[in-house]
């Protein structure tokens, strides 16, 4: 047994252990023994000798610097902290975007496919509008040819379960943009869009709009965002406006347009003839299946237009047809009603509301 105990302090010396004991072997006399002692409080699992790691000794800093500096010296880091995330952000943002070019420019140069077409209408609505009568007469005339719909994901849900549902400005969207050969929209595709040989773009445009447009937009500039005005002036005098009906021009004259029938009566009838001889001569219920049968199909022999006074309304929806009585004799609540020749006029207060 040991005649000698010697006890060498390991607090604070971790950069040189070694040394402590060489020191007390390096005596003369070997009987002696070693007992090494680390006097302060360690944490679980540590060994005396080893480095503290890095987040310790940031704790023990905090600490002697006390609450004012420890918290000034936290905010100037959560500072650091969101700075360099936004900047983390912007670059991949542009890296996604420069992607997104890239990916698409590559697409551009594989081969057209001549079994693919893509529709969509403004600001990536849903289902629906004239891109969407053209997308269900491609799925029953040219089966062949598979669609996609490009709408906000909001939107998705109204797209019929046989097409595609695309988002746009994903690199699946800019994909079909690039190699679908038919192109469907109710006025301009993406404005990144570069037509390319082999592609079909189709651009059904807008009819008579039932809110402010055009040169109505000159005392809303917020709303016009690029218009046109200006040019619109420059061609106004070589078109008319032709309404097809009655024109009202403030509220009272609406309600009594509607309240007397006129809306219904000869003049108005008249006015809608004209109006359908002259800016609706194909709009017999056939229209989209002629594009489809002469832009896809290639046919020539494609079915005639219906004359003016031989078109008829199209047949009512199933839940405004005739329906069974009802347990007491009376007539169902599906039962189609003939319009009315005048519209009540309403009564108390009138809200009007206004919308872009």
């Amino acid at each position: 047994m040991p005649r000698f105990s010697v006890i060498v302090p390991a607090y604070k010396v971790q950069a040189y252990p070694p040394a402590c004991p060489d020191s007390v072997l390096s005596r003369s006399c070997p009987d002696l023994d070693r007992v090494r002692v680390h006097h302060r409080q360690r944490r679980r699992g540590s060994v005396p000798g080893v480095p503290v790691p890095p987040g310790v000794r940031l704790r023990h800093a905090l600490l002697r610097l006390g609450p004012r500096r420890t918290w000034e010296a936290l905010r100037l880091a959560s500072a650091l902290l969101r700075r360099t995330r936004k900047r983390l952000a912007k670059a991949r943002g542009t890296v996604r975007t420069a992607a997104l070019r890239l990916h698409y420019a590559v697409q551009r140069r594989l081969p057209v496919r001549a079994d693919r077409a893509l529709f969509a209408t403004e600001g990536g609505r849903g289902y629906g509008g004239d891109p969407g009568t053209l997308e269900e007469a491609f799925r029953t005339l040219a089966p062949h040819v598979r669609t996609a719909w490009a709408a906000a994901p909001a939107h998705h849900h109204t797209v019929p379960p046989g097409t595609r549902r695309l988002t746009p400005g994903t690199a699946a969207y800019w994909t079909a943009l690039a190699r679908s050969r038919y192109l469907v929209h109710a006025s301009g595709l993406d404005a990144g869009l570069v037509e390319r040989r082999g592609q079909v773009v189709v651009r059904t445009q807008p009819g008579t709009p039932l809110r402010y447009a055009g040169l109505d937009l000159q005392e809303r500039p917020a709303a016009a965002r690029g218009a046109g005005a200006a040019r619109l002036l420059t061609t106004v005098d070589t078109a008319r406006a032709f309404a097809p009906g009655p024109v009202a021009y403030d509220e009272d004259e609406l309600i009594g347009l509607f309240t007397g029938g006129q809306w219904r009566g000869p003049r108005s009838t008249l006015l809608r003839a004209a109006f359908r001889e002259r800016f609706r001569p194909h709009d017999d219920g056939r229209a989209a299946e002629r594009v489809v049968r002469r832009v896809v199909l290639a046919e020539t022999d494609l079915p005639p237009v219906v004359p003016l006074d031989a078109r008829r309304p199209a047949p009512p929806s199933p839940a405004l047809s005739p329906g069974p009585a009802g347990a007491e004799g009376r007539p169902s609540p599906a039962v189609a009603r003939a319009p009315l020749a005048a519209v009540p006029r309403p009564t108390g207060p009138r809200t009007v509301t206004e919308s872009l």
